[in-house]
Formats: C-alpha cells, sequence, structure tokens
C-alpha cells in the first residue's frame, strides 16, 4: 500500500510474478449483475469487465475471508497513433479506508510510459465517504466505494509510433489487514457523466476572433462529481504546458472559458488542446484531476476583430525652403469592421517635453472610418498612435518622414530630451545628433561634431524659443531650426499644464489664419496667454486666435491665481511657436480629421531599407534584409528590455532567438538619413 501509489513490501518495490488465468479472487472477467459487496453493476459497457485484486477484507478471524497481501496489475501494450493517443479507461472501486495508516493505504493507479502527466493515484484516503460493506459471510468492514467513473491518458502526438505500456494497479494496504479491489471496462469509450465529474471541449465553444488576431476563446462545459457530498470545480488548466489567461468558470451554467494565445502552437498549424479540472468540496476535500477531450486549434482560423491600417504620408516643406522645424506630414488611418461601435484616437510622443505626458486626443466617432490625421511637425519625433474600437486597444508606431526643407546633409536632424534645469531663474537644455559624412559643421557658428550627441546649453526658461542655423564650413547651403523651452521645473509640482494647438487657415480669406489652444491641468488658476511682447491677457481655452498673415508668432499660456492675469507671478508657462501655415496647400482647411487626402504613389514607408523576412518568423532564426551600405540595429522584447544590438554590413542579418519566447519583439535602427526607425515583428 501507499499514498504514491508505488507497490513497496518492507520498504522494498514489490515483484510482480506472471499468472495464467483463471486466478480465484484476484483477476477475473466477470458478467453483468450486480457486486456482492457494494451493490453497484459490474459491468459498465457490454456484457463483461475484469474484476482486479481480492474482493474480500483480511481478518485473520475468519479465514475463508483471509486475502493475502495483495497487489496486482494489468498491463496493455500498443502501438500509438493518432486515433488512440486519447486513451480512456473506466473503473469502479471499492477500497477499505484503515485509521491510523500513513503511506500504507489500499490504492488504485493507471499509468502510461508515454504519457507520465496523465498518471492517476487514487488512495483510500482521497473519499471520505465510508460506510460499513460485507462479503457475504466474513465481518463488515469501513469502505469507501466509488462508482463508474473515467480516467483519460493524454498522449502527445511526438510519441506517435512508440509503443505505449498502460498499467491498471489495484494494491491492498501492505499490512495485511485490509484491501481494495475494483472492476476494469470501457477502455476507449467516450468519457463524460463518470462518478468524479467530466469536461468537455467542442469546436462550437472556440471563438477565433479577438482584438488582434492572435487570441481563441475556448469554452467547454463540465458535470460536477455526485459522490460524498456536494463539488464544485475550484479550477483549470490547459494541459501539455501551454499558456492560458482570463480563467472563467460559470457556477450556474456548468461552463468554463479560457483565452488561448495563437504563440502556443509554435511553428505548427494546428495542435491538440485539453483542460484539466480540479474539484473541490466545501469543507476540504478533492479529487483526482479530470481531464477533457482533446481539441484541435488551428493557426489559420484567429482573425483580428478588426483591421487597423496606418500609413505615412511624404513631408511637407509648408513652402519654407530652409526651416526644419515648420516641416510637417500626414497619417493615413483607415479601419474596416467596425459597424457601430465607438471609437477614440490619441496620440503618446515617445520624448515628450520635460514634465508633460505628451498624450493628446485626436477625435472620436462611431462605425468605420477613413481618416487623415494631421498635420504634425516631424521635429517632434517617432510617437504611438492609440486607437481604441470598443474593447479593443490598437497602437502603431508612427515614425516621421525625413525633413525636406534645408539641405540634404541635415536631413537625418534629431532633437531630443528637452529638459529643464532647477536655477534662479531656471534654464534648459536639449540634445542633438546630426548625422552626416563630414567631421564638423557649425551650429550658430559654433563647431560640432556629426554622429555626436550633443547637449545643448539653452539658456533661460522664460527667454523663449531659440532659433538656430547649421551649415558646414566652406558651402553655401545652411539649415535652420527653432527649439522652444520646457514649462520651468522650480515649481514642477504646481505647473501641471498642458496643451495641443490646431491651426486653421480661414476659408475664402486669403489674409489670416487662426489658432486654438486646447489646454489642461490647470487646477484653480486662470488662463492666460501671451503673444510676444504684449501683456498676458484671459484666454478662453479652444477659443480661436486670429493672426493675420505675415510671419511666424510666438505664444506663451500663462496660469494666473487673478482672472485679469495682470500681476501674474508667471512661475508656471510654456512658450510656442506657431510657423505660418501654407494656406494655398490646403493642407489646413477644415476637420482635423478630415484633412486631404494622401495621393496615391506619394507615401513614404518608414521601413523600406529594413525589413524582416519573414514577419511573423517561422522558425527561431530572425532574418532581416538591409539596404543600408552599414546598419545599426537594437532589439526589444514586449516591455522594452535590450535584447541584442549589432552593427553589420552587407545586405543580410541574422539572429538566433532559440532561447526567446513566442511573442512580440522590436527593431531599432537608423535609416539613410539617421532618423531613428521602430519595426515589430512577431515570433511564434
Amino acid at each position: 500500500g501507499s499514498s504514491t501509489c508505488t507497490p513497496l513490501s518492507g520498504g522494498v518495490p514489490s515483484v510482480f510474478i506472471p499468472r495464467t488465468l483463471p486466478t480465484l479472487r484476484e483477476f477475473e472477467i466477470v458478467t453483468t449483475g450486480t457486486d456482492a459487496i457494494t451493490g453497484l453493476q459490474k459491468v459498465k459497457f457490454g456484457n463483461k469487465s475484469l474484476k482486479l485484486n481480492d474482493p474480500y477484507n483480511h481478518d485473520f478471524l475468519a479465514p475463508t475471508c483471509r486475502g493475502s497481501f495483495g497487489v496486482n496489475k494489468l498491463v496493455k501494450r500498443f502501438l500509438v497513433t493518432e486515433d488512440n493517443r486519447d486513451v480512456t479507461v473506466w473503473y469502479s472501486i471499492a477500497i477499505e479506508n484503515p485509521v491510523g495508516h500513513m503511506n500504507t493505504q489500499p490504492f488504485f493507479s493507471i499509468s502510461c510510459d508515454v504519457a507520465p502527466l496523465s498518471d492517476l493515484c487514487f488512495d483510500a484516503d482521497i473519499l471520505s465517504c465510508d460506510s460499513l460493506y460485507a462479503q457475504p459471510g466474513c465481518p463488515p468492514q469501513l469502505m469507501d466505494v466509488l462508482d463508474w467513473t473515467c480516467h483519460r491518458i493524454k498522449i502527445p502526438r511526438a510519441q506517435i509510433g512508440q509503443i505505449a505500456t498502460m498499467e491498471i494497479v489495484m494494491g491492498d494496504c501492505g499490512l495485511s489487514a485490509h484491501n481494495g479491489y475494483a472492476y476494469i471496462d470501457g477502455i476507449c469509450e467516450d468519457c463524460v457523466g463518470g462518478a468524479l465529474g467530466s469536461m468537455s471541449l467542442s469546436k462550437l465553444g472556440i471563438d477565433y476572433v479577438s482584438c488582434n488576431g492572435d487570441i481563441a476563446r475556448v469554452c467547454g462545459t463540465y458535470i460536477e462529481p455526485i459522490v460524498c457530498g456536494e463539488w464544485y470545480l475550484d479550477s483549470i488548466f490547459v494541459g501539455d504546458l501551454y499558456y492560458s489567461t482570463n480563467e472563467v468558470i460559470d457556477t450556474v451554467n456548468k461552463t468554463f472559458c479560457f483565452d488561448f494565445n495563437i504563440s502556443n502552437l509554435g511553428f505548427n498549424n494546428t495542435i491538440d488542446i485539453y483542460v484539466g479540472g480540479l474539484f473541490k468540496r466545501n469543507g476540504g476535500g478533492r479529487l483526482p484531476i479530470q481531464f477533457s477531450n482533446n481539441l484541435a486549434i488551428n493557426k489559420w482560423a484567429f482573425e483580428a476583430k478588426y483591421e487597423v491600417e496606418a500609413i505615412v504620408s511624404e513631408c511637407h516643406n509648408n513652402n519654407t525652403l530652409n526651416n526644419i522645424s515648420d516641416d510637417y506630414y500626414f497619417v493615413s488611418l483607415t479601419e474596416s469592421g467596425i459597424t457601430t461601435e465607438a471609437w477614440d484616437i490619441s496620440r503618446e510622443l515617445d520624448d515628450p517635453y520635460d514634465n508633460e505626458s505628451g498624450v493628446s486626443s485626436i477625435g472620436s466617432g462611431t462605425g468605420s472610418f477613413t481618416l487623415n490625421l494631421g498635420p504634425f511637425l516631424i521635429q517632434e519625433g517617432s510617437w504611438n498612435l492609440v486607437i481604441n474600437i470598443g474593447e479593443c486597444t490598437y497602437i502603431i508606431p508612427i515614425n516621421p518622414p525625413p525633413y525636406c526643407s534645408g539641405c540634404a546633409e541635415f536631413r537625418g536632424i534629431q532633437i531630443s530630451n528637452v529638459t529643464c534645469l532647477s536655477g534662479t531663474p531656471d534654464t534648459w537644455t536639449f540634445d542633438l545628433y546630426v548625422p552626416g559624412a563630414g567631421i564638423n559643421f557649425l551650429l550658430s557658428g559654433d563647431i560640432r561634431a556629426f554622429n555626436t550627441q550633443i547637449t545643448e546649453m539653452a539658456g533661460l526658461v522664460q527667454t523663449g524659443c531659440i532659433n538656430y542655423i547649421i551649415n558646414i564650413p566652406g558651402f553655401t547651403c545652411e539649415t535652420t531650426f527653432t527649439v522652444c523651452p520646457p514649462k520651468p521645473c522650480t515649481n514642477a509640482e504646481n505647473c501641471t499644464l498642458e496643451f495641443t494647438y490646431d491651426i486653421e487657415c480661414a476659408k475664402n480669406s486669403g489674409t489670416a489664419y487662426s489658432v486654438t489652444f486646447d489646454v489642461t491641468n490647470i487646477g484653480l488658476n486662470y488662463l492666460c496667454i501671451k503673444q510676444g511682447s504684449s501683456p498676458p491677457t484671459p484666454y478662453t481655452k479652444n477659443a480661436a486666435i486670429s493672426i493675420p498673415l505675415g510671419g511666424d508668432v510666438e505664444f506663451e499660456i500663462i496660469t494666473c491665481s487673478r482672472p485679469s492675469c495682470t500681476n501674474c507671478a508667471e512661475s508656471c508657462f510654456k512658450t510656442v511657436k506657431i510657423f505660418q501655415p501654407d494656406c494655398p496647400s490646403g493642407d489646413f482647411d477644415g476637420d482635423k480629421l478630415n484633412k486631404p487626402s494622401i495621393a496615391a504613389g506619394n507615401t513614404y514607408q518608414p521601413h523600406e531599407v529594413l525589413n524582416v523576412v519573414p514577419n511573423p518568423i517561422d522558425n527561431n532564426e530572425l532574418r532581416m534584409i538591409s539596404k543600408l551600405d552599414q546598419t545599426s540595429i537594437e532589439i526589444y522584447n514586449s516591455v522594452s528590455s535590450l535584447l541584442h544590438q549589432s552593427n553589420f554590413t552587407g545586405s543580410e542579418y541574422k539572429w538566433n532567438m532559440s532561447n526567446m519566447p513566442s511573442g512580440v519583439y522590436f527593431i531599432k535602427y537608423k535609416d539613410e538619413v539617421g532618423v531613428l526607425r521602430t519595426i515589430k515583428f512577431i515570433k511564434y
């Protein structure tokens, strides 16, 4: 006897002796009828079953009822095929439950050498509903009795072609005084409705449609056990170590559901899954895990609920030839699949200004859409386009095109990390990176080096925006750009204001345009605005300010404790420069969600110089094709941890990802003009 279902004799593994049928009281083929001790049916299917082990209890005072330390084993060997990987065995058992025995109880077990995770170990301690039972002519004994129930053996597909050995063992307690016996029937019969409950999966219970087409919602039904009181399904898990999430058990309708990620399929087009259910009882106790049938999951059935696509336009120079700070672009956003669902769109900058979130709302609506968003300034850098549709969220990385103004040598300029430095008064800095083939260039007359990250000391925050000129000594071509300061940082905890602005050319007017500021987080303060050297005046959020055509305008948005905006300490403010829009282009007319269409063939594909082939990758090798003379890459996982970095020349680079789990990854690289780009790829 053993609670680990290992038959031992004096601590040494028992030795089995082959027997020839028939054997008296130990290994018998029986016919239909009721068991003389328990009153249960001896046969489950057809008209015969196997009775395993001596049904007589071990009572030395009644020699006719005496057993002999019995443990009997049925061995079945078979060739594993696709059709018999899900093996079922029906059994009914009666086990004496001796008091005070430690690891010496009678036990029943089913095991298979090619499917060890499916082993069943059922000892006398599992049930707590013992009653007195007696073989005719023998003294009664306390026994736990289990009516017909079913056990599943789950053989992995990798074992197809192997010889499986299944062993069914019924053992006595090992101390000579207590016994157990079992009836075996229904090998490979349907496994539903047993006394220990059952779990069932069906193709009708799979919903392959999810937000990103990477999740299948799988549901099934269960039947609760009907032995020893009231039981409930406590938990479920997906077999063969597959990963699942969002498990839900409905105890009213007796159903369960879970999310199954497409990454579980790896390189397979189809896999079989099953679930295990753990039943528990109020007040304590649990039963052996009940396995469901196998269910096929097909990789090609996964489907995205909505299809969202974004295309980045080429650069527009705003009708200025040298100034890159007013270069802009649009994003064409298309969705198909929405019927009446509500949606909203927002923007999250990768490199927001110091002490700002960089998050702003773009718009909302219902139903399918095709929108041309923008204009967006290239100088603001990369960002995430966030689209919420119903319960789904889609995040699309947006990489701006290269600048189209100024000298070609400077169209890869990157301006980042605009930071306030506390002081009296506050000062600020920003980082500048200029890729190029030369050695040095001039920044407003000062010598700087190409391909070097420069931290530029910009001066006082209160001074406002600064204009820079960049050129190469000996060349006539020059490029200009403007950087505006961050908010003051001495009062950062109280200076929470943020704003976005929208520029619109006045219709039927060639003399003016308007700008509106959408300001948030001003607390209990009043909102003021200051234009150029004029004193601050009250401003109502989203009120249009008319500006005559004739040049760029600098504004300062201020929070003030006085509604009159007079005598403000100006400890919380932010400066912005509005570049005069190219009104004749039509790009600044109308609704900000419906800007002029992006002309066909006039788009900029941000990944055209570096590609992952294929994507998703279909094995453990990441293969990149590059059009660059020299490529510098960094690979990150979905939580932004750096996994690998490399520089390579030539058109092809490979990286072994066999140690990396399935999931979403990102490659960051610099394109032909030095602009930082991002590629998303999936490893199955």
